[in-house]
């Protein structure tokens, strides 16, 4: 992808499935969208939740952060049920905002 961002940058928000606090999708060295929740349950224990996208769907994420970069205002938002132009129209896990 041209003019990709590097590993480690965050392209994305969202909730974790496993606590529901805001976490950060990084890119790892292949350009794979991931994270790894860092906070702590209601107990006291880590969360730990992770989850990680394919190709297409990280590919995706990294599209809609470069343009939200583009725009001046930083509303870019990802839309809800928005398939984009995927095969088949599937909708992706999980429910990214971008800026």
């Amino acid at each position: 992808m041209a003019n990709s961002p590097g590993p480690g940058t965050v392209i994305a928000h969202l909730e974790c499935g496993g606590c529901g606090k805001s976490v950060g999708v990084k890119l790892n060295k292949n350009l794979i969208g991931y994270y790894y929740c860092p906070h702590t349950t209601d107990t006291g224990q880590p969360c730990a939740h992770h989850e990680r996208w394919g190709r297409e769907d990280s590919a995706a994420m990294t599209r809609e952060y470069l343009e939200a970069q583009g725009k001046s205002d930083g509303t870019a938002t990802r839309k809800e049920n928005d398939t984009g132009n995927r095969p088949g129209g599937t909708e992706p896990p999980g429910n990214w905002l971008v800026g």
